[in-house]
């Protein structure tokens, strides 16, 4: 997959978006109908925050969304554009290219036999 690393970060990022705005709902319903007071004595309505907070945290996880959906789109649109491509490739170049895996294959099964490297000894 195209940018498989970042599409991991996204869904992770809003998987914990979305926990964040569970604490965030349980905020709500514990602060609802509650007079609160700041260091001064001061009224303060923290819903407004947090209402505030959760639409941000909505809006955040509806942009995620649409970043995934358009790295998919992408994706796919990349694998009909290379198989195009590679359909229209010459017999030789295709030829070529199996006989490159072929040798990388082998080169790194023999690396993979190596216990230890080469050493060098002087005289």
């Amino acid at each position: 997959m195209l940018c498989s690393g970042f599409v991991e970060d996204l869904g992770s990022e809003k998987y914990n978006t979305e926990i964040e705005l569970e604490k965030n709902k349980e905020k709500q319903e514990e602060n609802r109908d509650q007079e609160l007071v700041d260091k001064d004595g001061n009224k303060v309505d923290i819903m407004d925050d947090l209402m505030k907070l959760e639409s941000q945290m909505i809006s955040y996880n509806s942009e995620i969304s649409k970043l995934l959906i358009d790295i998919n789109q992408l994706d796919s649109q990349k694998d009909v554009c290379f198989e195009e491509f590679n359909n229209e490739l010459p017999k030789s170049v295709k030829d070529l290219r199996k006989f490159r895996k072929k040798e990388q294959a082998a080169a790194s099964k023999v690396n993979a036999n190596l216990k230890r490297p080469a050493m060098l000894t002087t005289k």
